[in-house]
């Protein structure tokens, strides 16, 4: 089991890492990476809300990972890779202990569709600020029920 201050310190280790390959990735990504992201993004959008602790963590997991494949950045890809396991803890808690996975579920497809946007627009400088403010609301989150 991930303690709470391996949650903080993996958090801040993804907005570093997810930042940064958000913005490679609205420069290098393929179509092809463009539709792996975008499929992601609406399996996370069809998932039915009751089953949104198991599957969707996957999914989100599933999406984030994608856009870090888009970086064509191997050394990020075998970073995120190799904590792969860490990153599906961390969900499952933050999950476990939303009041509203409607809710929930709704702002996540909000805040990732602006991230997909911006890849798909090639901004990357919008890629990386919608990344960061995404993963620092997550942060908070946490931050707020240890705390």
């Amino acid at each position: 089991m991930i303690s709470y201050e391996q949650m903080k310190e993996l958090l801040e280790f993804r907005i570093i890492i997810e930042t940064e390959a958000a913005r490679l990735a609205a420069t290098k990504r393929t179509n092809n990476d463009l539709i792996n992201i975008r499929n992601c993004l609406e399996e996370i959008k069809k998932s039915p809300k009751e089953d949104f602790l198991n599957a969707g963590n996957k999914m989100d997991y599933n999406f984030h990972n994608a856009i870090v494949q888009a970086s064509s950045n191997s050394f990020l890809v075998h970073s995120v890779k190799n904590i792969s396991h860490l990153y599906l803890e961390l969900m499952m808690f933050s999950s476990e202990y939303s009041k509203d996975l409607k809710q929930k579920k709704e702002s996540l497809f909000t805040e990732h569709y602006e991230i997909y946007n911006a890849i798909k627009n090639r901004n990357s400088e919008i890629a990386a600020i919608y990344m960061k403010q995404h993963l620092e609301r997550i942060k908070a989150k946490l931050d707020n029920l240890i705390n």
